[in-house]
């Protein structure tokens, strides 16, 4: 990736650069940012990767009449729909960064299991979704999509579960996350906060920025309950704080979701805009070309999300 940070009166903008060196798209970057993203410049960064999550891990993508298209049914809610893949790819965002990153690997089973897990035991074990397609046919045994409590699971090279604290050999409750994805908590996942605390937990990407107002409401219905509420904190979870860049990735994927739920993305676009741009794959944040003066230039690897948060 390549950044150009130019003077103060130079506007931002985030474009694709093609293999001729020319950028194309190009938005501005706080449009980019806060309003309606370029869904040319997503699918050229993200598409093949949400193609690859939707019909790899779910199955969400069917291939009929000479051309790729969701297999979801659309419901009359389609925001319903466009939330409920969302967390679908939520999950595999998850697993996909635990299996890419070490460090978050083991942050996410230290929360799954509350124990305070060795760097040298996290290694062993691989973050798994029970409900994909990819674990159908590669851990048969513990796929599980009915399972509405653990939507992730680790596994070692035996295919021994890893446990929560407090579990024995005889008798042990396997670590767990579930991820919930949405744009209103207080409507979505406000009870299920409820139905599942201090059981597994549940990991929010509010993107609607509501974790706060579910998290006090889930306190306030508690401590009405008198109901222990000192380890909330430990069980409700908020992607966005533990992991931005999985979250940033999820929001992106969620425009496109919607788009593709509305019919104004085809799944072919997705992988066709991505293999235009082989060498580059990732944006470019510039200046406007009419001023260069006080330029930085910085050159990073080609991976976007290279650097995971440390511990």
């Amino acid at each position: 990736m390549q950044i150009e940070l130019a003077s103060q009166n130079s506007p931002l903008v985030i474009a694709v650069q093609n293999n001729n060196g020319i950028l194309v798209p190009i938005q501005g970057l706080d449009q980019f940012l806060y309003g309606d993203k370029d869904l040319r410049i997503l699918c050229s960064l993200y598409g093949q990767s949400l193609f690859d999550i939707l019909y790899d891990d779910h199955g969400l993508i069917r291939y009929e009449d000479n051309k790729f298209a969701l297999s979801k049914i659309i419901e009359l809610d389609t925001n319903r729909t466009v939330m409920s893949i969302a967390g679908k790819v939520g999950e595999s965002v998850v697993v996909r960064r635990c299996k890419q990153y070490a460090n978050l690997n083991l942050l996410w089973m230290r929360i799954a299991s509350g124990k305070q897990v060795q760097r040298s035991t996290a290694i062993r074990y691989r973050a798994v979704g029970t409900g994909f397609k990819s674990t159908e046919r590669d851990y048969p045994k513990v796929y599980n999509p009915q399972d509405t409590q653990r939507d992730i699971i680790w596994l070692d090279d035996e295919g021994f579960r890893y446990q929560i604290a407090g579990s024995t050999s005889t008798a042990g409750i396997d670590a767990g996350l579930q991820v919930k994805v949405s744009t209103d908590g207080m409507r979505y996942v406000y009870h299920d906060v409820l139905d599942s605390i201090y059981e597994i937990p549940l990991v929010y990407f509010d993107l609607n920025n509501d974790y706060g107002i579910v998290y006090r409401r889930v306190q306030q219905e508690l401590n009405r309950r008198g109901e222990n509420t000192r380890n909330l904190q430990d069980w409700f979870i908020s992607g966005r704080e533990i992991d931005p860049d999985a979250f940033d990735e999820i929001e992106y994927y969620t425009d496109m979701i919607r788009a593709l739920v509305k019919g104004r993305l085809t799944v072919d676009s997705l992988i066709n805009r991505a293999e235009r741009f082989p060498s580059f794959g990732s944006a470019v944040m510039a200046g406007t070309m009419e001023t260069v003066a006080s330029q930085i230039i910085v050159e990073p690897s080609d991976d976007w999300d290279n650097k995971a948060p440390d511990i």
